[in-house]
């Protein structure tokens, strides 16, 4: 949403992005209108170069962010995968 607040769509914006880097073809993402969080990142995936924002487009990727609780090396495994997926993304 616009004030960051995740909706749930992150498992399928990691499967997107994985086949946009799986694919021979080049990609081109396009920004039209707001692309927030998991939008934002989809449109990242493009292919150098063929990434485009429409003069009026407005883009936030936000940092990740883990609700982390529990055992301190189930915490420390979600902490690993935040940081894979900020090298990553």
């Amino acid at each position: 949403t616009a004030t960051g607040q995740s909706v749930g769509f992150e498992t399928e914006a990691f499967a997107i992005a994985d086949v946009m880097k799986y694919i021979r073809p080049p990609v081109r993402t396009v920004a039209i209108g707001q692309a927030f969080g998991a939008a934002a990142m989809i449109l990242s995936q493009g292919d150098k170069g063929q990434r485009a924002a429409l003069p009026n487009a407005t883009i936030l990727l936000n940092q990740p962010r883990s609700q982390a609780r529990g055992q301190a090396s189930d915490i420390a495994i979600r902490a690993r995968e935040g940081a894979h997926n900020r090298r990553t993304t």
